[in-house]
């Protein structure tokens, strides 16, 4: 199965998937091998050196331009019954650039000035068309951004942002719409909306908004209240990403069953007076201060996203690694 990760540039890719793998690695030994995975050699390297330094107080550069990035992992699930064994699924994701997916902004300009509606695909970078034939498509909205001072630079760059995600969104229903022809069944779309840098969002938005700064668990419970959540915040600061989330259905692009989950890495000032990842000691172990449940549970998602998907699409969309 190929999992895409969109977001715009500084939206914390790179950190969420540091995180990514600082919970693999955690679960895994939490759970005395119920959980276990194993992953390329890059993929392994790249991330541990990351998290590493995250340990260390330094954030992550960000993606080059030019670089996408393919990492594969294997997740294995213990099995109730033989015991000893393992469901095993297989991931191949992909991380690119934000500066290649605002090539976009490039290539819609000559189409608006010349009358014609859409985009040429074929023009679209190699990278960004392997995003977009993925099934499982992890948008990235960067709460960091989320601002209430109506004529502000930032409210000016929140809106310019929510602008960039409702295109993205239009063209991946526009894209899987026009290859439903040829993808038939195999074109159904697993969505996952993330909302990074949820630390950052001001405590005046969630009491203009009347919710808590607390999302709600990351459960099967919860599952309608996460969603809830997540819209009343988009629904003010991120309308036209909402809006056409909703559209997609008319494209037959259904993007109303989508998961959602918050991710959060909690900072402090180091001894140089700068901002620094905060890291917290318990039980006789340090380790990051980030929303460690929400990391879990969106593995546990991907369990079920696996489950649903007809093995024929998953076999198909195992690039080679």
């Amino acid at each position: 199965m190929a999992v895409a990760v969109l977001g715009d540039r500084g939206c914390g890719k790179t950190v969420f998937l540091s995180l990514l793998y600082e919970t693999q690695v955690t679960y895994t030994n939490e759970t005395k091998g119920d959980f276990r995975f194993i992953s390329s050699p890059g993929y392994v390297n790249t991330m541990g050196k990351i998290v590493n330094g995250l340990r260390m107080g330094n954030w992550p550069e960000a993606t080059l331009k030019g670089l996408l990035a393919k990492y594969w992992f294997l997740f294995g699930y213990r099995k109730m019954f033989p015991p000893n064994k393992y469901d095993a699924v297989k991931f191949t994701i992909y991380d690119i650039a934000g500066e290649d997916v605002n090539i976009i902004d490039e290539l819609i300009a000559p189409y608006q000035e010349e009358g014609m509606g859409g985009i040429v695909y074929e023009d679209l970078p190699d990278g960004l068309r392997t995003l977009l034939d993925c099934n499982v498509l992890v948008f990235l909205i960067d709460a960091s951004r989320i601002n209430a001072e109506v004529r502000s630079e930032e409210y000016e760059s929140m809106m310019a942002y929510d602008t960039f995600m409702a295109t993205l969104i239009s063209i991946v229903a526009e894209y899987r719409s026009k290859k439903a022809g040829e993808l038939k069944d195999k074109s159904k779309l697993y969505p996952v909306f993330l909302m990074t840098k949820f630390d950052m969002v001001d405590r005046k938005i969630f009491e203009g908004l009347r919710i808590p700064p607390k999302y709600p668990s990351a459960d099967r419970k919860s599952v309608k209240k996460r969603k809830a959540y997540a819209e009343k915040i988009m629904e003010s600061f991120y309308r036209q990403t909402l809006a056409l989330k909703y559209g997609g259905k008319l494209m037959n692009v259904d993007f109303d069953k989508a998961g959602y989950f918050f991710s959060q890495i909690r900072s402090e000032m180091d001894e140089d007076g700068e901002n620094a990842p905060r890291i917290v000691s318990e039980k006789g172990t340090s380790h990051i201060d980030y929303s460690y449940k929400e990391y879990r549970g969106f593995i546990e998602y991907f369990r079920e996203i696996a489950r649903q998907m007809p093995d024929a699409v998953k076999d198909e969309q195992e690039f080679s690694v």
